[in-house]
């Protein structure tokens, strides 16, 4: 929440704008490290929800999955390369995924 009101602020706050401009200077060059982390973060959470907890992954979830795993690997080589290529390639992927999920949105709470 305060992130976002930070970058909201900047929008048309000078403070805010110099608040944010040093938080992205600062998180910049690890942005890749950090993105792998979320993209860790969110493979063990999907591995243990279906093969711990005994949650059974719908179809378009098994898409989601194709799309979400690799981007672990991607984002891996791109911060130990220090490659910003990573990125755009771990996005095309993560887009993909968000489609498969506002697909099973759409179907979840379709009217009839």
């Amino acid at each position: 929440g305060g992130l976002l009101a930070v970058r909201l602020g900047a929008v048309g706050s000078a403070s805010m704008r110099e608040r944010w401009d040093a938080l992205a200077s600062t998180l910049a060059p690890n942005a890749l490290g950090l993105a792998w982390f979320v993209a860790l973060l969110a493979t063990a959470g999907s591995l243990y929800f279906s093969e711990v907890a005994g949650y059974e992954p719908c179809r378009l979830c098994w898409y989601q999955r194709i799309a979400m795993y690799p981007i672990l690997v991607i984002l891996a080589v791109g911060a130990a390369r220090r490659e910003r290529a990573g990125a755009v390639y771990a996005s095309a992927l993560a887009l993909a995924s968000c489609r498969s999920g506002r697909a099973w949105v759409s179907r979840r709470w379709a009217h009839p």
